[in-house]
Protein backbone atom coordinates (compact mmCIF):
# COMPACT_ATOMS: atom_id res chain seq x y z
CA UNK A 1 0.00 0.00 0.00
CA UNK A 2 1.38 3.45 -1.19
CA UNK A 3 0.86 6.07 1.34
CA UNK A 4 -0.58 9.53 0.01
CA UNK A 5 2.20 11.81 -1.01
CA UNK A 6 2.76 15.15 1.41
CA UNK A 7 4.40 18.56 1.73
CA UNK A 8 4.82 21.35 4.68
CA UNK A 9 2.82 24.79 5.36
CA UNK A 10 0.20 24.13 2.26
CA UNK A 11 -2.32 26.29 3.23
CA UNK A 12 -4.58 28.64 1.24
CA UNK A 13 -7.66 30.04 0.85
CA UNK A 14 -10.24 29.08 -1.82
CA UNK A 15 -10.85 31.66 -4.46
CA UNK A 16 -13.30 29.44 -6.91
CA UNK A 17 -16.13 28.04 -4.82
CA UNK A 18 -17.50 24.33 -6.29
CA UNK A 19 -20.36 24.81 -7.94
CA UNK A 20 -22.88 23.32 -6.84
CA UNK A 21 -20.68 24.41 -3.92
CA UNK A 22 -22.39 21.61 -1.41
CA UNK A 23 -21.58 18.60 -3.65
CA UNK A 24 -19.48 20.63 -6.76
CA UNK A 25 -15.62 18.58 -7.78
CA UNK A 26 -13.39 21.26 -8.84
CA UNK A 27 -12.51 24.48 -7.41
CA UNK A 28 -9.49 27.19 -7.17
CA UNK A 29 -7.16 27.80 -3.93
CA UNK A 30 -4.67 29.90 -3.73
CA UNK A 31 -1.90 28.90 -1.47
CA UNK A 32 -0.17 31.77 1.11
CA UNK A 33 3.53 31.69 1.34
CA UNK A 34 4.14 30.10 -2.14
CA UNK A 35 4.87 26.44 -1.17
CA UNK A 36 4.21 23.51 -4.10
CA UNK A 37 1.82 20.89 -3.11
CA UNK A 38 2.53 17.38 -3.70
CA UNK A 39 1.48 14.95 -6.43
CA UNK A 40 -2.17 13.69 -6.02
CA UNK A 41 -3.77 11.68 -4.56
CA UNK A 42 -3.89 13.22 -0.75
CA UNK A 43 -6.65 14.95 2.12
CA UNK A 44 -7.09 17.92 2.55
CA UNK A 45 -9.49 19.93 4.93
CA UNK A 46 -11.72 22.86 4.21
CA UNK A 47 -13.28 24.81 6.56
CA UNK A 48 -14.99 28.33 7.52
CA UNK A 49 -12.98 31.11 7.62
CA UNK A 50 -11.98 33.37 10.40
CA UNK A 51 -11.89 29.74 13.15
CA UNK A 52 -9.79 26.67 13.23
CA UNK A 53 -11.33 23.55 11.94
CA UNK A 54 -14.40 21.62 13.67
CA UNK A 55 -16.23 18.38 13.13
CA UNK A 56 -18.90 21.34 12.90
CA UNK A 57 -17.62 24.04 10.42
CA UNK A 58 -15.17 21.32 8.42
CA UNK A 59 -14.82 19.16 5.28
CA UNK A 60 -12.32 16.79 4.37
CA UNK A 61 -11.89 15.78 0.48
CA UNK A 62 -9.83 14.28 -1.17
CA UNK A 63 -8.05 15.69 -4.14
CA UNK A 64 -6.80 13.44 -6.93
CA UNK A 65 -6.42 15.59 -9.94
CA UNK A 66 -4.95 19.40 -10.07
CA UNK A 67 -2.36 22.04 -11.56
CA UNK A 68 -0.32 24.87 -9.91
CA UNK A 69 0.49 27.95 -11.14
CA UNK A 70 2.90 29.67 -9.02
CA UNK A 71 0.67 30.14 -5.77
CA UNK A 72 -2.53 29.35 -7.66
CA UNK A 73 -4.08 25.71 -7.80
CA UNK A 74 -6.70 24.36 -10.02
CA UNK A 75 -8.33 21.37 -8.27
CA UNK A 76 -9.58 19.86 -11.39
CA UNK A 77 -11.21 16.49 -9.08
CA UNK A 78 -11.87 15.31 -6.19
CA UNK A 79 -14.22 13.39 -4.01
CA UNK A 80 -16.37 15.38 -1.03
CA UNK A 81 -17.26 14.06 2.43
CA UNK A 82 -14.20 11.88 3.59
CA UNK A 83 -13.40 10.40 6.49
CA UNK A 84 -16.75 10.16 8.00
CA UNK A 85 -17.01 14.79 7.80
CA UNK A 86 -19.85 15.81 5.96
CA UNK A 87 -20.37 18.03 2.30
CA UNK A 88 -20.18 21.63 3.37
CA UNK A 89 -21.17 24.54 1.47
CA UNK A 90 -17.76 25.67 -0.05
CA UNK A 91 -17.49 29.38 0.01
CA UNK A 92 -14.75 31.75 -1.48
CA UNK A 93 -12.48 32.59 1.31
CA UNK A 94 -12.93 29.04 2.70
CA UNK A 95 -9.70 27.62 4.54
CA UNK A 96 -7.50 24.95 2.69
CA UNK A 97 -5.24 23.23 4.13
CA UNK A 98 -3.11 19.93 3.28
CA UNK A 99 -2.07 18.43 6.39
CA UNK A 100 -1.72 15.20 7.97
CA UNK A 101 -5.44 13.77 8.60
CA UNK A 102 -6.58 9.96 10.12
CA UNK A 103 -6.01 8.62 7.38
CA UNK A 104 -2.96 8.96 6.75
CA UNK A 105 -1.85 8.03 10.11
CA UNK A 106 -4.12 5.08 9.61
CA UNK A 107 -2.17 4.11 6.89
CA UNK A 108 1.18 4.61 8.70
CA UNK A 109 0.08 2.13 11.02
CA UNK A 110 -1.17 -0.20 8.71
CA UNK A 111 2.44 -0.39 7.26
CA UNK A 112 3.48 -1.81 10.58
CA UNK A 113 1.95 -3.96 10.99
CA UNK A 114 3.87 -5.93 8.26
CA UNK A 115 7.14 -5.19 9.57
CA UNK A 116 9.62 -8.33 9.21
CA UNK A 117 11.45 -9.17 12.44
CA UNK A 118 14.60 -11.07 12.22
CA UNK A 119 17.25 -12.30 14.66
CA UNK A 120 19.89 -9.98 15.96
CA UNK A 121 22.91 -11.56 13.84
CA UNK A 122 22.82 -13.16 10.75
CA UNK A 123 25.92 -15.74 8.97
CA UNK A 124 26.90 -14.71 5.43
CA UNK A 125 26.25 -17.20 2.45
CA UNK A 126 23.02 -18.56 4.85
CA UNK A 127 19.10 -18.65 3.93
CA UNK A 128 16.76 -16.42 5.30
CA UNK A 129 13.83 -18.53 5.53
CA UNK A 130 9.80 -16.96 6.89
CA UNK A 131 9.09 -18.77 10.00
CA UNK A 132 5.47 -19.53 10.29
CA UNK A 133 2.75 -17.91 7.65
CA UNK A 134 2.44 -14.55 8.55
CA UNK A 135 4.70 -13.22 6.77
CA UNK A 136 6.54 -10.99 9.72
CA UNK A 137 9.20 -13.42 11.18
CA UNK A 138 12.83 -14.10 9.73
CA UNK A 139 14.75 -16.62 10.64
CA UNK A 140 18.41 -18.27 9.58
CA UNK A 141 18.00 -21.42 7.57
CA UNK A 142 21.14 -22.23 7.77
CA UNK A 143 23.11 -24.01 4.44
CA UNK A 144 21.19 -26.68 2.58
CA UNK A 145 22.44 -30.12 4.13
CA UNK A 146 23.01 -28.29 7.49
CA UNK A 147 21.17 -29.48 11.10
CA UNK A 148 20.01 -25.64 11.09
CA UNK A 149 18.25 -26.16 7.64
CA UNK A 150 16.58 -29.58 8.32
CA UNK A 151 15.59 -28.16 11.47
CA UNK A 152 13.47 -25.11 10.37
CA UNK A 153 10.53 -26.84 9.35
CA UNK A 154 9.51 -23.96 6.58
CA UNK A 155 11.39 -25.17 3.61
CA UNK A 156 9.11 -26.37 0.65
CA UNK A 157 11.67 -28.07 -2.27
CA UNK A 158 8.40 -29.38 -3.59
CA UNK A 159 6.94 -25.86 -4.59
CA UNK A 160 10.45 -23.62 -4.65
CA UNK A 161 11.73 -22.51 -7.88
CA UNK A 162 15.23 -23.75 -6.18
CA UNK A 163 14.43 -27.29 -5.77
CA UNK A 164 13.27 -27.63 -9.60
CA UNK A 165 16.04 -25.83 -10.26
CA UNK A 166 18.41 -28.34 -8.16
CA UNK A 167 15.98 -31.47 -9.91
CA UNK A 168 18.60 -31.20 -12.75
CA UNK A 169 21.74 -30.91 -10.55
CA UNK A 170 24.10 -33.44 -8.91
CA UNK A 171 22.68 -33.89 -5.36
CA UNK A 172 25.82 -33.13 -2.92
CA UNK A 173 23.28 -32.82 0.31
CA UNK A 174 20.95 -34.99 2.42
CA UNK A 175 17.44 -34.75 1.90
CA UNK A 176 16.65 -34.04 5.87
CA UNK A 177 14.52 -31.09 4.71
CA UNK A 178 12.05 -33.47 1.82
CA UNK A 179 10.49 -35.24 4.73
CA UNK A 180 7.06 -35.97 3.84
CA UNK A 181 7.54 -34.20 0.76
CA UNK A 182 7.24 -35.24 -3.06
CA UNK A 183 9.98 -35.13 -4.94
CA UNK A 184 8.88 -34.02 -8.66
CA UNK A 185 11.56 -34.32 -11.02
CA UNK A 186 14.86 -36.90 -11.12
CA UNK A 187 18.18 -36.48 -8.89
CA UNK A 188 21.39 -36.83 -10.17
CA UNK A 189 23.99 -38.47 -8.03
CA UNK A 190 27.47 -36.68 -7.73
CA UNK A 191 30.55 -38.63 -7.83
CA UNK A 192 30.96 -40.58 -4.36
CA UNK A 193 27.79 -39.59 -3.23
CA UNK A 194 25.47 -42.67 -1.90
CA UNK A 195 21.64 -42.79 -0.73
CA UNK A 196 22.35 -44.88 2.83
CA UNK A 197 19.85 -46.81 4.64
CA UNK A 198 19.83 -46.58 8.18
CA UNK A 199 19.83 -50.33 9.62
CA UNK A 200 20.35 -49.29 13.03
CA UNK A 201 15.96 -50.28 13.12
CA UNK A 202 13.82 -50.52 16.46
CA UNK A 203 11.20 -53.46 16.34
CA UNK A 204 7.81 -52.59 13.49
CA UNK A 205 10.70 -50.08 11.40
CA UNK A 206 11.86 -50.64 8.31
CA UNK A 207 14.17 -48.48 5.86
CA UNK A 208 14.44 -48.31 1.86
CA UNK A 209 12.12 -48.42 -1.09
CA UNK A 210 8.71 -49.22 -0.49
CA UNK A 211 5.06 -49.20 -2.93
CA UNK A 212 1.84 -49.14 -2.14
CA UNK A 213 -0.80 -51.18 -3.24
CA UNK A 214 -4.30 -53.02 -2.26
CA UNK A 215 -4.40 -55.83 0.43
CA UNK A 216 -6.38 -59.24 -0.74
CA UNK A 217 -6.54 -59.94 3.36
CA UNK A 218 -5.73 -58.93 6.71
CA UNK A 219 -2.16 -57.76 6.77
CA UNK A 220 -0.04 -57.70 9.55
CA UNK A 221 3.87 -55.34 9.83
CA UNK A 222 6.52 -57.78 8.64
CA UNK A 223 4.13 -60.16 6.82
CA UNK A 224 5.68 -61.63 3.71
CA UNK A 225 3.50 -61.27 0.30
CA UNK A 226 2.87 -61.73 -3.11
CA UNK A 227 1.29 -59.74 -5.73
CA UNK A 228 -2.11 -61.96 -7.17
CA UNK A 229 -2.03 -62.10 -10.67
CA UNK A 230 -5.77 -62.07 -10.73
CA UNK A 231 -6.73 -58.82 -8.78
CA UNK A 232 -3.49 -57.34 -8.03
CA UNK A 233 -3.91 -57.74 -4.49
CA UNK A 234 -0.85 -58.44 -1.56
CA UNK A 235 -1.89 -61.64 -0.21
CA UNK A 236 0.42 -63.96 1.83
CA UNK A 237 3.32 -65.83 0.70
CA UNK A 238 3.23 -69.58 1.07
CA UNK A 239 6.14 -71.93 -0.11
CA UNK A 240 4.23 -74.65 0.41
CA UNK A 241 3.20 -73.90 -3.67
CA UNK A 242 4.89 -72.14 -6.61
CA UNK A 243 1.73 -69.84 -7.43
CA UNK A 244 2.08 -68.42 -3.75
CA UNK A 245 5.82 -67.50 -3.66
CA UNK A 246 7.59 -69.19 -6.79
CA UNK A 247 7.27 -66.86 -10.31
CA UNK A 248 5.57 -63.94 -8.31
CA UNK A 249 6.13 -60.34 -7.54
CA UNK A 250 6.90 -60.76 -3.36
CA UNK A 251 6.80 -57.54 -0.67
CA UNK A 252 6.91 -57.59 2.51
CA UNK A 253 3.92 -55.47 4.19
CA UNK A 254 5.14 -52.41 6.00
CA UNK A 255 2.13 -50.48 6.36
CA UNK A 256 -1.10 -52.89 7.99
CA UNK A 257 -4.30 -53.94 6.77
CA UNK A 258 -7.38 -54.38 8.86
CA UNK A 259 -9.09 -56.44 5.79
CA UNK A 260 -9.53 -57.10 2.01
CA UNK A 261 -9.35 -54.16 0.11
CA UNK A 262 -7.53 -51.96 2.35
CA UNK A 263 -4.59 -49.60 1.63
CA UNK A 264 -1.50 -51.18 2.33
CA UNK A 265 2.34 -50.36 1.71
CA UNK A 266 4.77 -53.23 0.81
CA UNK A 267 8.68 -52.85 1.06
CA UNK A 268 10.27 -54.22 -2.34
CA UNK A 269 13.85 -53.42 -0.79
CA UNK A 270 15.80 -52.61 2.06
CA UNK A 271 16.21 -52.90 5.78
CA UNK A 272 13.12 -54.40 8.42
CA UNK A 273 12.34 -55.20 11.79
CA UNK A 274 9.52 -57.49 13.38
CA UNK A 275 10.40 -59.22 16.13
CA UNK A 276 6.72 -60.45 16.59
CA UNK A 277 7.34 -62.64 13.17
CA UNK A 278 11.19 -63.09 12.65
CA UNK A 279 13.36 -65.32 13.58
CA UNK A 280 16.25 -65.04 15.06
CA UNK A 281 18.69 -64.37 11.85
CA UNK A 282 22.63 -65.33 11.47
CA UNK A 283 24.47 -62.56 10.01
CA UNK A 284 24.86 -62.43 6.55
CA UNK A 285 23.26 -65.96 6.19
CA UNK A 286 20.42 -66.28 3.62
CA UNK A 287 16.68 -66.04 4.74
CA UNK A 288 14.19 -67.75 2.70
CA UNK A 289 10.19 -67.71 1.95
CA UNK A 290 8.29 -69.62 4.84
CA UNK A 291 6.03 -72.83 4.90
CA UNK A 292 4.03 -70.93 7.51
CA UNK A 293 1.64 -68.12 5.01
CA UNK A 294 3.45 -64.59 5.37
CA UNK A 295 6.43 -65.55 7.15
CA UNK A 296 9.79 -65.78 6.92
CA UNK A 297 12.59 -68.68 7.75
CA UNK A 298 15.86 -69.31 8.38
CA UNK A 299 16.26 -72.90 7.31
CA UNK A 300 15.75 -73.93 3.84
CA UNK A 301 12.13 -75.47 3.12
CA UNK A 302 12.51 -79.11 2.90
CA UNK A 303 8.76 -80.40 1.69
CA UNK A 304 7.26 -82.14 -1.13
CA UNK A 305 7.01 -79.16 -3.91
CA UNK A 306 8.35 -76.57 -1.68
CA UNK A 307 9.64 -73.81 -3.00
CA UNK A 308 12.94 -72.38 -2.46
CA UNK A 309 13.07 -68.81 -2.39
CA UNK A 310 16.06 -66.28 -0.98
CA UNK A 311 14.06 -63.05 0.47
CA UNK A 312 17.68 -62.14 1.70
CA UNK A 313 20.09 -61.86 4.45
CA UNK A 314 20.42 -61.27 7.86
CA UNK A 315 22.29 -57.94 8.81
CA UNK A 316 21.80 -58.22 12.57
CA UNK A 317 20.21 -60.79 14.86
CA UNK A 318 16.67 -59.36 14.41
CA UNK A 319 17.07 -57.00 11.23
CA UNK A 320 16.73 -58.33 7.46
CA UNK A 321 18.52 -57.20 4.40
CA UNK A 322 15.14 -57.47 2.89
CA UNK A 323 16.22 -58.24 -1.59
CA UNK A 324 13.78 -61.07 -2.75
CA UNK A 325 15.74 -63.15 -5.46
CA UNK A 326 14.13 -63.97 -8.75
CA UNK A 327 15.40 -67.17 -8.44
CA UNK A 328 13.70 -69.99 -7.21
CA UNK A 329 13.50 -73.51 -7.27
CA UNK A 330 10.86 -76.52 -6.15
CA UNK A 331 12.44 -79.25 -3.53
CA UNK A 332 11.66 -82.61 -4.70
Amino acid sequence: MALDNAANFCYGQVTVAPSPAASGTTMEVTLLGGPTLPAAPWNAVVWITGVGPLQSNAEIVRVTGFTQLGAVVTVSAMTRAQESTSARTIVVGDQFQLGPTAKLIADINALGSGDVVGPAGATGGNFALFDGNTGKLIEDGGTPGSAAFADTGDFDPAGSAAAAQAASQPLDADLTSLAGGTIGASLTFAANVALLFNAALSDQQYCGFATAGTAGATLAFGELCYLQPSDSRWEKVDADAAATSGDVKIGMCVLAAAADGDPTRMLEIGYIRADSLFPTFTISAPVYAGVTPGEVQVAQPSGTDDVIRIMGHGKTADVLWFNPSNDWMTHV
